[in-house]
């Protein structure tokens, strides 16, 4: 184990640029070790605080900390030993709490993309089935309504749905069991929602 200095190191006072500002070697320690007491005020006493202070920022020795506050050498090795360890335990806690939210960042980041991967697919989908031809349906259509589709000149999905539900019933033999029928096709289909109109209340009503 490294033994503890009883005098803070000579710091390297040269000029070193971040960024557009030029900044001293001993104003970036004195801003880290300022960072580290402000984490340690949580779980040090008044007291431990000052000292850590004094030997951090001020840059006293042990021996003149241990006369100032009647402190032992050894107690202070002591606060400046739990103090580096509480602080390496807060690093790497940050480091992890950093890591999984990184991990998040990339699961969101994912997911947006496969959504929008998913919307692609479904609007491709959708432009397909619109453009497909009724007679591709696997529904057995009778006679009656097959010869009604063909006599409004209607041959693709697209073509069903440029007409609004309520107006079907309008057209002339588009009653009774064809009609029933016409209901039967659009729930075989999964047609509910492509329509202008409200099919259950339309189902309803005609059913």
């Amino acid at each position: 184990m490294s033994t503890i200095p009883e005098r803070s190191p000579e710091i390297d006072n040269s000029i070193f640029t971040v960024g557009k500002y030029n900044v001293s070697g001993k104003s970036i320690i004195n801003l880290t070790n300022r960072f580290y007491l402000d984490i340690s005020k949580k779980f040090l006493t008044d007291q431990e605080f000052e000292i850590m202070e004094n030997i951090l920022l001020k840059g006293y020795s042990f021996q003149s900390v241990s006369s100032e506050f009647g402190v032992s050498k050894e107690s202070i090795r002591y606060i400046y030993k739990k103090t580096f360890f509480k602080i390496k335990s807060v690093s790497n806690l940050v480091l992890e709490i950093n890591d999984l939210k990184e991990k998040r960042n990339q699961l969101r980041a994912n997911y947006i993309l496969e959504y929008r991967q998913l919307i692609k697919r479904k609007i491709g989908d959708e432009t397909s089935f619109v453009d497909k031809k009724i007679s591709d349906s696997h529904f057995p259509f009778s006679r009656r309504l097959w010869n009604m589709f063909e006599k409004l000149d209607i041959h693709k999905f697209s073509d069903l749905f440029a007409i609004p539900l309520e107006t079907f019933p309008k057209f002339r033999g588009f009653k009774g069991k064809c009609l029933q029928e016409f209901i039967q096709f659009i729930e075989f289909e999964n047609l509910e929602e492509k329509f202008e109109g409200d099919f259950f209340f339309f189902k309803r009503k005609f059913k």
